[in-house]
């Protein structure tokens, strides 16, 4: 068996989780309310907004979905929402962010040849986003992400990733899942002490909040967290 060919799959594997599953994973672990667009004189919500807000959710119901099929599903109405919301709001950096996860949550269902095929297209859709807003917290997430688990001879930046994850957080501070991202992103650089604190910080909030789904999320990445070595992806979170 060709070596080579093994360690291309195994950077174009990393390379797609980075990318594909992060992303998504900011969009839709923790809901929260779009900026509107503006609204018809009568005060009324405009298409595009409605199609924001639908994407928004159907993206929600997709990461509680209790089948692989219904899970799919949601994220094909995201995609189809989200789609009609860029048509509608071109310079909306929102939904193109939406577009981009539940784009990104389809490419990493249908597998790895598929989803590399479609890297390419979702970076751009993820560097326009942040032409549009600079500050988009999860854009910048994602972007940051991404460079942390990407190998350096595909523009992996261990450093820069975990400048643009506290970037984000710094943007959406009451966010659990961006700390836990942060967290993984220290184990990565082999700070474990940074990674143990981003933990206990997000166990905080999840215990204030009283949401059980928040909680578990918690309790399941520190888990992982224990279980990986230091200089790792935590695998909870590199699927």
């Amino acid at each position: 068996m060709n070596p080579l060919k093994n360690a291309g799959l195994r950077v174009g594997t990393v390379a797609i989780a980075a990318l594909l599953s992060l992303g998504a994973e900011i969009a839709v672990a923790e809901p929260k309310t779009l900026p509107t667009t503006p609204q018809t004189p009568e005060g009324h919500q405009t298409e595009g907004d409605r199609q924001l807000s639908l994407a928004s959710q159907r993206l929600d119901e997709a990461e509680n979905a209790e089948t692989s099929a219904k899970q799919r599903e949601a994220y094909l109405a995201a995609e189809r929402h989200s789609e009609r919301a860029v048509e509608l709001l071109p310079e909306s950096a929102d939904a193109h962010f939406l577009h981009f996860a539940a784009r990104g949550r389809l490419a990493q269902m249908q597998g790895l040849a598929l989803g590399a095929v479609q890297l390419p297209s979702l970076q751009r859709e993820l560097d326009l986003v942040l032409e549009l807003n600079p500050d988009h917290a999860d854009a910048l997430g994602s972007r940051g992400g991404m460079l942390v688990k990407l190998p350096f001879l595909l523009g992996g930046n261990v450093p820069e990733g975990i400048r643009l994850l506290k970037r984000a957080l710094e943007l959406d501070p009451q966010s659990i899942g961006k700390r836990l991202e942060l967290a993984e992103a220290y184990n990565i650089d082999e700070n474990t002490v940074q990674a143990a604190s981003m933990v206990a910080e997000a166990r905080k909030l999840a215990d204030a909040s009283g949401s059980t789904r928040e909680q578990e999320s918690v309790k399941k990445f520190a888990e992982a967290l224990q279980k990986s070595c230091s200089g790792c992806a935590v695998e909870i979170l590199a699927r």
